[in-house]
């Protein structure tokens, strides 16, 4: 019984991985040049305040 289940789980999980894997590829692109724009935007606020 245990077995079949999982047989059946696998395919679901793995469906699951690959959408997850498709959307992490899709937004991280704009998540690394949203993190690129905040570390220059503190980089400048930390000059302009005299660090």
């Amino acid at each position: 019984m245990g077995k079949l289940v999982a047989k059946h789980a696998i395919p679901l999980q793995l469906g699951e991985v690959l959408l997850c894997v498709e959307a992490i590829t899709a937004f991280y692109p704009a998540y690394v040049q949203w993190k690129e724009r905040r570390c220059a935007q503190a980089a400048q606020d930390a000059v302009q305040n005299g660090f």
